[in-house]
């Protein structure tokens, strides 16, 4: 059968190939991962590569989009179906850099530490110091009307909580909006801006939300007071990009604030039943229709005021991960992100599949440092050995569990899969100490070494513990 190489895939990636007869596309040749309209644009011939089986093309499509590295090759959760953009020609709908995106860079950049009295001590913890920015522009304006329709569309699936009303995991139902939450020039900007390696946050149903103007215009209807369309919080998300896809001219009010302070003071304020200064609490500035504004959500208090007048105000908001493991991260308990809305059976085998991701990480971090030769006596043998096994089955978990909610199977998926390293830590206390040879003889104090496997350990017991006793939610917002 002829290949064909697809001109809508990034520069320079010629070695995704897409099959005429399924047009299913693949970067390895062997396992097709990638979803491509072929016959909505424009292809060019490209020299035979494998001989695929002649069932190929028999086999079912997928329900799932293109994804990222850390996405799981499943089919979308029970209930979510990809749509087509209503008012959009079957096929426009796909999202298309050269087309919708039109990136600029914000003209103010505010940092942790130098702008937002956050000791740089506390800071050194961080991924990075980067704090928050002035609006910029984000999508064209073809790629506004798309994002436009979208969001007006998937407003079907909207959940009300006391904090918001929002469609959660978007990226499950709409193929623009999917392939905006996987675009590589956002992400490449947004790694800039942050000062760090990010990447779109391995829990799916985290990856992009819609956050709409309430419908319920009073808070209490008693004294009239307009609801917020989103309260005081911190984001349970490191990094987060606030996109605006309603024009400013349609609505007043809904105005994106931040604190500028640091959350422990801001977080000391509200405990105490007091205001924040109103000298530190800053508007973002004009919200045009297609700007974005990027921050450290996890570290920077931010909340929308309520709409005053006008019947849209939406945004899109993208959250990202850095790909440092050791970076201190915004919350410990599943408990601390579930809104009580998200089904279990999607934000719990996300968080599954987040720790997995994590501890790929951290075992890619003891490899760097501590791998090859330098593993050498035999206690280190052993050590390789069970991280080989723990690797295996970490990924099997992140590419390949799927979205059902039953605790004792994600229990014992990870529980397997830290068994052959959790015995050999046992084995090392009993011993007491390795045998230091040569240039592992820091593997015990090394924060990439002997802290760094008991941190996966640790780590994956607490996502066990919060699979097993997950029954209600914690997030933490104020008026």
């Amino acid at each position: 059968l002829r290949l064909l190489v697809c001109s809508c895939v990034p520069a320079g990636a010629s070695h995704y190939m897409t099959c005429v007869c399924c047009f299913q596309a693949s970067a390895s040749h062997s396992k097709a991962l990638y979803l491509c309209k072929a016959l909505q644009v424009t292809l060019r011939l490209w020299p035979v590569q494998r001989v695929l089986n002649t069932r190929d093309h028999l086999m079912p499509k997928r329900k799932h989009q293109p994804s990222c590295p850390c996405c799981p090759d499943v089919d979308c959760p029970e209930g979510y179906v990809f749509r087509d953009t209503p008012g959009v020609a079957h096929g426009e709908d796909e999202f298309c850099e050269s087309k919708h995106l039109e990136l600029g860079y914000p003209a103010e950049v505010k940092y942790l530490d130098t702008d937002m009295e956050n000791s740089p001590e506390f800071v050194s913890q961080l991924a990075s110091n980067y704090g928050c920015c002035s609006a910029f522009r984000v999508l064209s304006e073809q790629g506004s009307d798309l994002l436009g329709s979208a969001v007006k569309d998937m407003h079907n699936y909207v959940v009300r909580t006391p904090r918001y009303e929002a469609v959660r995991g978007a990226c499950f139902r709409n193929r623009f909006l999917h392939g905006l939450a996987h675009s590589p020039q956002i992400l490449q900007l947004v790694s800039k801006l942050a000062g760090c390696e990010l990447i779109y946050h391995p829990m799916k149903i985290h990856q992009l939300h819609i956050n709409y103007k309430p419908q319920k215009e009073e808070e209490d209807e008693d004294v009239g007071e307009k609801r917020s369309v989103d309260r005081w919080h911190c984001d349970t998300t490191s990094y987060v990009l606030v996109l605006f896809a309603s024009s400013p001219d349609c609505y007043e009010g809904g105005t994106l604030q931040y604190y500028n302070g640091t959350r422990e003071e801001g977080t000391s304020y509200f405990k105490e039943g007091k205001p924040l200064p109103k000298e530190k609490v800053l508007n973002v500035g004009r919200q045009e229709r297609g700007y974005g504004v990027f921050m450290q959500g996890s570290r920077v208090y931010h909340q929308v005021t309520p709409v005053l007048s006008g019947h849209e105000r939406t945004t899109v908001v993208f959250s990202f991960q850095p790909c440092n493991p050791l970076a201190l991260e915004p919350l410990t308990k599943l408990a601390q992100t579930y809104n009580e809305r998200d089904p279990l059976s999607i934000l719990g085998t996300d968080w599954v599949r987040y720790h997995a991701w994590k501890s790929l990480k951290r075992l890619d971090l003891l490899e760097k440092h501590f791998g090859g030769s330098a593993l050498s006596t035999a206690n280190f043998k052993q050590l390789q050995d069970s991280t080989q096994k723990c690797r295996e089955k970490m990924t099997d978990i992140l590419r390949g569990l799927s979205y059902v909610w039953d605790r004792e199977v994600l229990k014992s998926k990870l529980s397997d899969a830290i068994h052959e390293l959790k015995a050999w830590s046992i084995s090392w206390e009993k011993e007491g100490s390795f045998i230091a040879e040569g240039h592992v003889e820091g593997f015990n104090t090394s924060r990439f070494g002997l802290q760094n496997m008991k941190g996966l350990l640790r780590d994956a017991e607490n996502c066990i513990d919060d699979i097993l006793t997950i029954a209600a939610g914690s997030m933490e917002y104020f008026k």
